[in-house]
């Protein structure tokens, strides 16, 4: 899963596939680079490997987001429900599907910052709080964990 604006390194795509054949992975991500609308490098995020509890906190896996299309169907695919967070609402559903989750710690690929995108301004996009707190309340009542939390 990539938006319109993402890049793919030249290695991306094989490093996913190493892991994949490896590890037999139903879901692969990477870590992330941050481009501005030139194409110029401004920050890196790093991110952890699979953690159910940090994703109830916020969707850290965001994109370069790689599945079947069988589990994609298999979870129900996108929902128009949570329009603004129907990436957090896949990858809540996704995850409630397998286990076999893998996280590739390299920069696979660049997501572009623009002054609209919730990348670079946060608050542009206030709809899409509201869209990932109803996801995760639903996915929290799918797994029966609204106790929890």
């Amino acid at each position: 899963m990539l938006d319109n604006d993402d890049e793919l390194t030249e290695d991306a795509l094989f490093e996913v596939v190493k892991v994949i054949n490896r590890n037999s992975a139903k879901i692969v991500y990477s870590d992330e680079g941050i481009i501005d609308q030139k194409g110029k490098m401004t920050g890196i995020h790093f991110k952890p490997d699979f953690s159910p509890d940090l994703l109830f906190s916020h969707n850290y896996i965001t994109h370069f987001l790689v599945f079947s299309k069988s589990l994609f169907q298999e979870a129900g695919g996108f929902s128009s429900e949570y329009d603004g967070a129907q990436d957090y609402d896949l990858i809540l559903k996704l995850t409630e599907k397998t286990d076999t989750i893998f996280h590739i710690p390299k920069v696979l690929y660049h997501w572009r910052t623009i002054s609209t995108s919730t990348s670079a301004n946060p608050e542009s996009k206030s709809y899409a709080d509201n869209a990932g707190k109803a996801a995760l309340i639903a996915a929290l009542d799918r797994r029966k964990m609204t106790e929890m939390y």
